[in-house]
């Protein structure tokens, strides 16, 4: 990166100053396909199911995937710089008006869904037990009767081998941004330092640092046992095998199970 003059780091939480160009720093993601394994996923489990929420929407990309293949969404995220990104981009009305901020411990809606979902290792920003057990517990609270909760995890083969000590930086639209990423396998912490230089900010570069629990799978188990959902499958990498601790992703489906 051209540097000129005298530049200013500012910490900022996570996402604030990313937000504007995460779809460029995300643009290897095929969220096309992430909607397609959620349908699919759907049809193997709740083959009725109409409307999504999902509680970790970032700027919207799965949502707008998901409403093309006929589902009703609704999106949420923590982060409203995220949000408002994602209410900038030139979505069908149905998936802009349905977009809004909210915390995926605390999912509170108007009406019990029959599905809700959380991708791209969401979880792993929950980074304490309790975390679980308030998301899950509240997550339960608010599906309906048979409602699936399906979410992912990345796991500690992928911090391993791919985000130990990784590194990158790249000029994009909209800005530039390095990404230096640490696993530290004794506490399980990932750390993804992100500094971004907007376009029109020359003086000014924002630091982020991301910081997930990369948990064991028996973990996550253990959390979804100690929960009132229950686990339904659980996959290996956009697949339908069965997942192992060498897997660098796993889906997991879980149910609100109809009372007698």
């Amino acid at each position: 990166m051209m540097r000129t003059g005298v530049e200013k780091v500012i910490a900022v939480k996570p996402y604030e100053a990313l937000a504007s160009i995460y779809d460029q720093v995300m643009i290897h993601v095929n969220y096309k396909y992430w909607a397609q394994y959620i349908q699919a996923l759907l049809e193997k489990y709740a083959g009725a199911a109409h409307w999504i929420v999902d509680l970790s929407c970032g700027t919207g990309s799965c949502c707008a995937f998901l409403h093309q293949l006929g589902y009703k969404i609704t999106g949420m995220d923590a982060s409203p710089s995220m949000i408002r990104q994602a209410r900038r981009k030139n979505y069908p009305p149905a998936v802009a008006e349905s977009l809004f901020c909210g915390d995926m411990m605390r999912p509170y809606l108007h009406r019990r869904p029959p599905v809700m979902i959380s991708l791209y290792d969401s979880m792993n920003y929950l980074l304490d037990d309790r975390h679980w057990q308030w998301c899950l517990t509240n997550v339960y609270d608010s599906l309906e009767d048979g409602g699936l909760f399906i979410f992912d995890v990345s796991t500690i083969y992928n911090s391993q081998h791919d985000f130990c000590a990784y590194h990158e930086e790249q000029s994009v639209a909209g800005g530039w941004y390095s990404r230096h990423s640490t696993f530290n396998r004794e506490n399980q912490l990932q750390r993804n330092n992100f500094r971004i230089k907007l376009a029109g900010q020359t003086k000014v570069i924002y630091e982020e640092m991301h910081v997930q629990v990369i948990r064991s799978l028996s973990n996550v188990i253990d959390f979804i046992n100690a929960s009132p959902l229950e686990l339904v499958a659980a996959f290996k990498d956009f697949s339908f095998e069965p997942f192992t601790e060498r897997c660098e992703r796993v889906h997991f489906i879980t149910a609100k199970m109809r009372q007698p």
